[in-house]
């Protein structure tokens, strides 16, 4: 359907076209060229047709930072289960974290010239992961293959494990398995960043999780008792980052508003 419209728009667009003196001159088979190459690339990026505009313009020479993380919410009775972070230790952030690319990839991440990120050190958990640095006029071109679901991670259970079964928080009989449903996917605009001294695009797939009824009562059970590890918070307190009239220091991450 889409593409219907879009090639009627064109076909309009060209007849406007066609007494330009550069078509006449060369032949109105450029002219088709242009028309059909022109469709083909909003058809590629309609979805980040602004996007695409600025990567290949602004942005087009310059290192983008993107990272492509999943984020759980888990909410009980009006509360969101926060953990505490690995990397700053004195922030509580979603579950979740950064999807890993497969060991296929590195052909198409070679041939777009994408280099892992330097703004954090790689170690074995960071191995892979899909927090990159690419060129803006590649920009497109990494998000159509992340899109695609080809050739990296698409399950979400290996964070979830990691930061609430392996560490304790949960039990693997209650959760030997979970269910979940997307909510939506969180994209900034690119934007500079001071800490890093870069320009820098974040995505997030938003996942809900759907306990069964065991579960939920592990969750409830979870809440009643004080742990280092998480913290339980209302949407108010996530929105003011954990600052109050009582606490003035920001210990919610910036990425806990995205699960509200």
């Amino acid at each position: 359907m889409l593409k219907g419209i879009l090639y009627l728009i064109f076909i309009l667009i060209a007849t406007l076209l066609i007494n330009i003196d550069i078509f006449k001159q060369f032949g109105y088979g450029i002219l088709v060229s242009f028309v059909i190459r022109l469709v083909e690339i909003i058809l590629e990026n309609h979805s980040n047709l602004l996007l695409w505009l600025k990567c290949n313009s602004v942005f087009r020479d310059k290192d983008i930072r993107i990272s492509i993380s999943y984020l759980f919410r888990i909410k009980v009775k009006g509360k969101y289960l926060l953990v505490r972070g690995d990397r700053i230790k004195n922030q509580f952030q979603p579950v979740g974290g950064v999807y890993k690319r497969l060991p296929e990839a590195i052909d198409f991440f070679n041939k777009l010239g994408i280099k892992d990120d330097d703004c954090i050190p790689i170690d074995e958990n960071s191995e892979n992961d899909l927090r990159v640095r690419v060129k803006g006029k590649n920009v497109p071109a990494f998000l159509r293959w992340y899109y695609s679901g080809s050739q990296r991670e698409d399950s979400v259970f290996r964070e979830f494990y990691e930061e609430l079964i392996r560490t304790g928080i949960l039990t693997s009989d209650r959760f030997p398995y979970i269910n979940y449903r997307h909510v939506y996917r969180k994209q900034t605009d690119i934007r500079f960043v001071d800490y890093f001294n870069c320009y820098e695009l974040l995505i997030a797939e938003i996942f809900e999780l759907i306990p069964d009824k065991q579960q939920e009562e592990e969750l409830i059970k979870l809440m009643e008792k004080e742990n280092p590890k998480y913290i339980w918070a209302d949407e108010k307190t996530i929105r003011s980052r954990g600052v109050s009239s009582e606490h003035l220091e920001q210990n919610i991450s910036e990425t806990s508003q995205w699960i509200i």
